[in-house]
């Protein structure tokens, strides 16, 4: 969690007098914001780290919409496939700082660190250059680039090294596009270093054969 956010959440739990309970949702929030102002736990997950009932967390939720301190944007899916809501922090986008002087700021909707050209450092910018194109546009086909750029995000704000290949992004694209935002958000909650994409891909080709075995049964038992 970013002084910013935790300075805006502050700010809300004053100006709406908010309660215990929505206070620890709402700095729940602001841990997972490694997205600029923009998160996605889930309810589960909320409720846990905050050690309330589900039905309490979408309770704060709903009210904390409706009141104007969050935006929601409701993503489809079912089932397993079922994609969690993502959040906006309304107001705290215009406190986040810029990319002036090398201070760290947004770009496309993430934090970046801007460096000052100089001589003495024209082989490390090449370098950081090439990892950030890596990052911000890795050009593989069927990435979730809401997904990937999540998964960058994250792996900027705990300061984890960048990637020098596509190898991860194309690991990532593997997982069926509408489970790839799943995948990222496993790792993020559990704070790993790496994304998990043979869980997902190993889960669908399962599903796929247990749907054919059904279909043959049926096939067998109706002819």
């Amino acid at each position: 969690m970013s002084h910013e956010a935790t300075t805006w959440a502050y700010e809300k739990i004053v100006a709406h007098g908010l309660k215990p309970g929505y206070q620890a949702t709402l700095l729940r929030l602001c841990n997972h914001a490694w997205y600029g102002a923009k998160c996605w736990p889930s309810i589960e997950s909320i409720a846990h780290h905050t050690n309330q009932n589900e039905k309490t967390v979408r309770r704060h939720l709903d009210d904390m919409v409706e009141t104007g301190i969050l935006r929601r944007k409701r993503r489809g899916g079912t089932g397993a496939g079922r994609q969690t809501n993502v959040y906006e922090l309304v107001g705290l986008t215009d406190i986040l700082p810029d990319r002036a002087n090398g201070h760290f700021g947004k770009a496309n909707g993430h934090q970046v660190s801007v460096s000052t050209p100089n001589n003495t450092k024209r082989k490390t910018e090449k370098r950081n250059l090439k990892r950030n194109t890596i990052y911000d546009n890795p050009n593989v086909e069927n990435l979730d680039m809401e997904a990937w750029a999540a998964w960058v995000a994250y792996r900027r704000s705990a300061r984890l090294r960048a990637y020098t290949t596509n190898g991860i992004a194309k690991k990532l694209a593997e997982v069926p596009i509408a489970r790839q935002m799943e995948c990222v958000q496993f790792s993020v909650d559990r704070a790993y270093n790496g994304l998990c994409p043979d869980r997902f891909t190993q889960k669908d080709k399962g599903d796929e054969l247990v749907a054919r075995i059904k279909s043959s049964r049926e096939e067998f038992l109706n002819g």
